[in-house]
Protein backbone atom coordinates (compact mmCIF):
# COMPACT_ATOMS: atom_id res chain seq x y z
CA UNK A 1 0.00 0.00 0.00
CA UNK A 2 2.90 2.23 0.64
CA UNK A 3 4.34 1.46 -2.37
CA UNK A 4 1.05 2.30 -4.61
CA UNK A 5 0.60 5.68 -1.69
CA UNK A 6 4.41 6.63 -3.35
CA UNK A 7 3.44 6.03 -6.95
CA UNK A 8 0.47 8.42 -6.79
CA UNK A 9 1.50 10.88 -4.96
CA UNK A 10 4.72 10.75 -7.31
CA UNK A 11 2.26 11.14 -10.21
CA UNK A 12 0.93 14.34 -8.92
CA UNK A 13 4.17 16.19 -8.16
CA UNK A 14 4.10 18.54 -11.51
CA UNK A 15 7.58 18.20 -13.88
CA UNK A 16 9.74 21.46 -14.29
CA UNK A 17 8.59 21.87 -17.87
CA UNK A 18 4.52 21.62 -16.88
CA UNK A 19 5.13 24.21 -14.35
CA UNK A 20 7.14 26.54 -16.95
CA UNK A 21 4.06 25.60 -19.40
CA UNK A 22 1.31 26.37 -16.52
CA UNK A 23 3.27 29.90 -16.12
CA UNK A 24 3.74 30.89 -19.57
CA UNK A 25 -0.31 29.60 -19.95
CA UNK A 26 -1.24 32.37 -17.79
CA UNK A 27 0.64 35.21 -18.31
CA UNK A 28 -0.24 34.85 -21.91
CA UNK A 29 -3.67 34.88 -20.49
CA UNK A 30 -3.66 38.21 -18.58
CA UNK A 31 -1.36 39.64 -21.16
CA UNK A 32 -2.90 43.18 -22.49
CA UNK A 33 -0.84 42.64 -25.29
CA UNK A 34 -1.82 41.16 -29.18
CA UNK A 35 -0.14 39.82 -32.02
CA UNK A 36 0.50 42.57 -33.27
CA UNK A 37 2.54 44.05 -30.67
CA UNK A 38 4.65 40.83 -30.56
CA UNK A 39 5.08 41.14 -34.13
CA UNK A 40 6.48 44.82 -33.60
CA UNK A 41 8.47 44.34 -31.03
CA UNK A 42 10.45 41.24 -32.92
CA UNK A 43 10.70 43.05 -35.41
CA UNK A 44 12.21 46.20 -34.07
CA UNK A 45 15.00 43.69 -32.34
CA UNK A 46 15.80 42.29 -35.26
CA UNK A 47 16.09 45.69 -37.09
CA UNK A 48 18.42 47.03 -34.28
CA UNK A 49 20.91 43.74 -34.25
CA UNK A 50 20.98 44.12 -38.04
CA UNK A 51 21.76 47.38 -38.22
CA UNK A 52 24.31 47.13 -35.26
CA UNK A 53 26.27 44.09 -36.47
CA UNK A 54 26.05 45.73 -40.29
CA UNK A 55 28.07 48.91 -38.61
CA UNK A 56 30.35 47.15 -36.47
CA UNK A 57 31.73 44.70 -39.63
CA UNK A 58 31.63 47.57 -42.27
CA UNK A 59 33.57 49.55 -39.81
CA UNK A 60 35.87 46.75 -39.12
CA UNK A 61 36.48 46.20 -42.49
CA UNK A 62 37.26 49.87 -43.43
CA UNK A 63 39.13 50.51 -40.59
CA UNK A 64 41.15 46.99 -41.74
CA UNK A 65 41.57 48.30 -45.14
CA UNK A 66 43.22 51.76 -44.13
CA UNK A 67 45.37 50.45 -41.45
CA UNK A 68 46.31 47.60 -44.61
CA UNK A 69 47.53 51.09 -46.25
CA UNK A 70 49.39 52.52 -43.73
CA UNK A 71 53.08 51.85 -43.07
CA UNK A 72 54.35 50.15 -40.07
CA UNK A 73 55.16 52.52 -37.32
CA UNK A 74 59.12 52.30 -36.82
CA UNK A 75 61.18 54.36 -34.09
CA UNK A 76 62.44 54.38 -30.54
CA UNK A 77 60.33 54.75 -27.17
CA UNK A 78 56.98 53.11 -26.62
CA UNK A 79 55.13 51.65 -29.93
CA UNK A 80 51.65 50.60 -30.24
CA UNK A 81 50.35 48.74 -33.41
CA UNK A 82 47.04 49.86 -34.20
CA UNK A 83 45.90 46.14 -34.68
CA UNK A 84 46.62 45.44 -30.78
CA UNK A 85 44.06 47.90 -30.21
CA UNK A 86 41.58 45.74 -31.67
CA UNK A 87 42.83 42.31 -29.83
CA UNK A 88 43.13 44.59 -26.39
CA UNK A 89 39.12 45.69 -27.43
CA UNK A 90 37.98 41.87 -27.58
CA UNK A 91 39.80 40.73 -24.55
CA UNK A 92 38.37 43.95 -22.91
CA UNK A 93 34.64 42.81 -23.98
CA UNK A 94 35.26 39.48 -23.17
CA UNK A 95 36.25 40.35 -19.54
CA UNK A 96 33.21 42.55 -19.22
CA UNK A 97 30.52 39.63 -20.36
CA UNK A 98 32.40 37.82 -17.72
CA UNK A 99 31.90 40.56 -15.10
CA UNK A 100 28.20 41.17 -16.02
CA UNK A 101 26.68 37.64 -16.33
CA UNK A 102 28.87 37.38 -12.73
CA UNK A 103 26.43 40.16 -11.59
CA UNK A 104 23.46 39.19 -13.23
CA UNK A 105 23.28 35.26 -13.52
CA UNK A 106 24.43 34.01 -14.87
CA UNK A 107 21.74 31.80 -13.52
CA UNK A 108 19.02 34.08 -12.55
CA UNK A 109 14.85 33.55 -11.37
CA UNK A 110 12.62 36.91 -11.46
CA UNK A 111 11.77 37.59 -8.43
CA UNK A 112 8.11 37.05 -8.57
CA UNK A 113 8.79 33.27 -9.79
CA UNK A 114 11.41 33.02 -7.59
CA UNK A 115 8.82 33.09 -4.57
CA UNK A 116 7.30 30.36 -5.72
CA UNK A 117 8.78 28.39 -8.36
CA UNK A 118 12.28 27.50 -6.07
CA UNK A 119 9.63 26.30 -3.11
CA UNK A 120 7.91 23.81 -4.94
CA UNK A 121 8.82 20.29 -5.17
CA UNK A 122 10.20 19.21 -8.75
CA UNK A 123 12.82 19.14 -10.73
CA UNK A 124 15.24 22.00 -10.75
CA UNK A 125 16.94 20.85 -13.77
CA UNK A 126 13.75 20.71 -16.18
CA UNK A 127 12.88 23.88 -14.09
CA UNK A 128 15.96 26.54 -15.21
CA UNK A 129 16.95 24.78 -17.95
CA UNK A 130 15.84 27.89 -19.67
CA UNK A 131 17.14 30.11 -17.34
CA UNK A 132 20.43 28.71 -17.41
CA UNK A 133 19.95 28.52 -21.72
CA UNK A 134 19.36 32.34 -22.02
CA UNK A 135 22.79 34.10 -21.11
CA UNK A 136 24.81 31.63 -23.24
CA UNK A 137 22.44 32.17 -26.02
CA UNK A 138 22.65 35.85 -25.75
CA UNK A 139 26.48 35.86 -25.68
CA UNK A 140 26.64 34.17 -28.99
CA UNK A 141 26.27 36.57 -31.32
CA UNK A 142 28.27 39.34 -29.70
CA UNK A 143 31.33 36.82 -29.08
CA UNK A 144 30.79 36.20 -33.38
CA UNK A 145 31.02 39.67 -33.98
CA UNK A 146 33.52 40.95 -31.89
CA UNK A 147 35.36 37.81 -33.15
CA UNK A 148 34.85 38.68 -36.71
CA UNK A 149 35.46 42.72 -36.26
CA UNK A 150 39.07 41.51 -34.93
CA UNK A 151 39.70 39.35 -37.66
CA UNK A 152 38.39 41.93 -40.38
CA UNK A 153 40.89 44.79 -38.70
CA UNK A 154 44.34 42.35 -38.63
CA UNK A 155 43.03 40.68 -42.12
CA UNK A 156 41.03 42.94 -44.40
CA UNK A 157 41.21 40.55 -47.43
CA UNK A 158 40.20 37.29 -45.72
CA UNK A 159 38.43 34.39 -47.33
CA UNK A 160 34.96 33.04 -46.73
CA UNK A 161 37.13 30.15 -44.67
CA UNK A 162 38.45 32.22 -42.03
CA UNK A 163 35.53 34.09 -41.64
CA UNK A 164 33.47 31.28 -40.52
CA UNK A 165 36.12 29.92 -38.36
CA UNK A 166 36.34 33.24 -36.72
CA UNK A 167 32.14 33.27 -36.42
CA UNK A 168 32.40 29.80 -34.49
CA UNK A 169 35.50 31.06 -32.21
CA UNK A 170 33.94 34.18 -31.00
CA UNK A 171 30.26 32.22 -31.05
CA UNK A 172 32.17 29.68 -28.95
CA UNK A 173 34.14 31.53 -26.55
CA UNK A 174 31.91 34.13 -24.86
CA UNK A 175 28.99 31.43 -24.48
CA UNK A 176 32.09 29.26 -22.34
CA UNK A 177 32.98 32.56 -20.59
CA UNK A 178 29.64 32.72 -19.47
CA UNK A 179 29.20 28.93 -18.59
CA UNK A 180 32.16 28.87 -16.77
CA UNK A 181 30.22 31.71 -14.55
CA UNK A 182 27.61 29.50 -14.38
CA UNK A 183 29.62 26.49 -12.74
CA UNK A 184 31.07 29.11 -9.32
CA UNK A 185 27.16 29.75 -8.91
CA UNK A 186 26.22 27.00 -6.56
CA UNK A 187 29.01 28.30 -4.16
CA UNK A 188 28.50 31.83 -3.18
CA UNK A 189 32.72 31.98 -2.31
CA UNK A 190 33.40 30.81 -5.67
CA UNK A 191 31.36 33.12 -7.70
CA UNK A 192 32.02 35.82 -5.88
CA UNK A 193 36.32 34.99 -6.77
CA UNK A 194 34.94 34.91 -9.89
CA UNK A 195 33.39 37.97 -10.56
CA UNK A 196 36.57 39.48 -9.04
CA UNK A 197 38.79 37.53 -10.86
CA UNK A 198 36.28 38.71 -14.24
CA UNK A 199 37.03 42.53 -12.90
CA UNK A 200 40.94 42.36 -12.45
CA UNK A 201 41.10 41.00 -15.82
CA UNK A 202 39.21 43.98 -17.23
CA UNK A 203 41.44 46.29 -15.19
CA UNK A 204 44.75 44.32 -16.70
CA UNK A 205 43.55 44.95 -20.83
CA UNK A 206 45.31 48.18 -20.37
CA UNK A 207 48.25 47.27 -18.63
CA UNK A 208 48.90 44.21 -21.79
CA UNK A 209 48.64 47.37 -23.88
CA UNK A 210 51.24 49.26 -22.10
CA UNK A 211 53.72 45.83 -21.99
CA UNK A 212 52.94 45.45 -25.73
CA UNK A 213 53.75 49.15 -26.42
CA UNK A 214 56.87 48.81 -24.43
CA UNK A 215 58.17 45.73 -25.94
CA UNK A 216 57.73 47.28 -29.62
CA UNK A 217 55.75 44.01 -30.79
CA UNK A 218 54.95 43.68 -34.32
CA UNK A 219 51.41 44.35 -35.99
CA UNK A 220 49.23 40.62 -34.61
CA UNK A 221 48.35 38.33 -37.75
CA UNK A 222 45.55 35.63 -38.21
CA UNK A 223 46.77 32.39 -37.74
CA UNK A 224 46.59 30.63 -40.48
CA UNK A 225 44.44 27.38 -39.61
CA UNK A 226 41.80 29.29 -37.42
CA UNK A 227 39.63 26.62 -37.79
CA UNK A 228 41.81 24.68 -35.12
CA UNK A 229 41.17 26.96 -32.00
CA UNK A 230 37.51 27.10 -33.42
CA UNK A 231 36.77 24.04 -33.31
CA UNK A 232 38.84 23.35 -29.95
CA UNK A 233 36.44 26.17 -28.78
CA UNK A 234 33.07 24.63 -29.81
CA UNK A 235 34.14 21.33 -28.24
CA UNK A 236 34.83 22.86 -25.19
CA UNK A 237 31.87 25.29 -24.85
CA UNK A 238 29.75 22.12 -25.45
CA UNK A 239 31.36 20.58 -22.82
CA UNK A 240 30.93 23.06 -20.20
CA UNK A 241 27.02 23.08 -21.26
CA UNK A 242 27.03 19.47 -20.10
CA UNK A 243 28.42 20.28 -17.15
CA UNK A 244 26.29 23.21 -16.27
CA UNK A 245 23.13 21.65 -16.80
CA UNK A 246 24.23 18.30 -14.70
CA UNK A 247 25.20 21.22 -11.88
CA UNK A 248 21.65 23.10 -11.83
CA UNK A 249 20.36 20.85 -9.22
CA UNK A 250 22.87 21.99 -6.60
CA UNK A 251 21.90 25.95 -6.92
CA UNK A 252 20.60 27.89 -4.10
CA UNK A 253 17.09 29.36 -4.07
CA UNK A 254 18.41 32.56 -2.08
CA UNK A 255 21.43 32.98 -4.23
CA UNK A 256 19.09 32.79 -7.80
CA UNK A 257 16.50 35.29 -6.59
CA UNK A 258 19.12 37.73 -5.64
CA UNK A 259 20.36 37.42 -8.96
CA UNK A 260 17.37 37.91 -10.19
CA UNK A 261 16.50 41.15 -8.41
CA UNK A 262 19.46 42.22 -9.35
CA UNK A 263 18.77 41.60 -12.86
CA UNK A 264 15.38 43.31 -12.86
CA UNK A 265 16.97 46.62 -11.15
CA UNK A 266 19.26 46.66 -13.87
CA UNK A 267 16.36 46.14 -16.52
CA UNK A 268 14.37 49.02 -14.98
CA UNK A 269 17.49 51.61 -15.02
CA UNK A 270 17.88 50.80 -18.76
CA UNK A 271 14.85 51.33 -19.54
CA UNK A 272 14.75 54.78 -17.92
CA UNK A 273 18.05 55.97 -18.64
CA UNK A 274 19.18 55.96 -15.70
CA UNK A 275 23.23 55.34 -15.62
CA UNK A 276 23.22 56.08 -11.62
CA UNK A 277 20.29 53.42 -11.00
CA UNK A 278 22.64 51.00 -13.26
CA UNK A 279 25.92 51.24 -11.45
CA UNK A 280 24.28 51.07 -8.33
CA UNK A 281 22.77 47.82 -9.23
CA UNK A 282 25.57 45.76 -10.95
CA UNK A 283 28.07 47.41 -7.69
CA UNK A 284 25.64 45.81 -5.08
CA UNK A 285 27.56 42.94 -3.94
CA UNK A 286 25.28 39.89 -2.65
CA UNK A 287 26.16 39.41 0.82
CA UNK A 288 24.68 36.66 2.95
CA UNK A 289 21.32 38.14 4.54
CA UNK A 290 22.72 36.12 8.02
CA UNK A 291 25.13 35.05 9.85
CA UNK A 292 26.87 31.53 8.92
CA UNK A 293 25.75 30.09 11.90
CA UNK A 294 24.30 31.15 15.31
CA UNK A 295 25.83 31.20 18.77
CA UNK A 296 25.75 28.43 20.58
CA UNK A 297 25.34 30.27 24.10
CA UNK A 298 26.46 27.41 25.79
CA UNK A 299 26.51 29.38 29.11
CA UNK A 300 22.71 29.26 29.37
CA UNK A 301 23.44 25.36 30.13
CA UNK A 302 25.32 26.18 33.26
CA UNK A 303 23.30 29.20 34.73
CA UNK A 304 20.97 28.26 37.32
CA UNK A 305 17.03 26.76 36.31
CA UNK A 306 15.54 29.64 37.96
CA UNK A 307 17.51 32.18 36.15
CA UNK A 308 16.62 30.97 33.00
Amino acid sequence: MSAVRQGASAERVPTGRAVRRWSRHRAGRRSEGGLGDLLSDVYTAVLSVTMAVAIAVSVAARLGADLAETPPVSGGGLVLAPQWLAILVGLAALAGLAGLAARLGPVAVPEHQAQWWLAMPVDRRSLLRPAAVRWPLLAVLPGAVVAVAVTLVLAPAADAGTLTAAVALGGAVAPSTVLAMALTESSRARHRRARLAADICLALVPIIGGAVALGSLPAPTVPARLVVPAVGAVVVAAGLAVLADRRLARLRGPLMKERGAVGGEALGAVLSLDTRALGRALAASAEPAARRRSARLAWLARAPRRWR
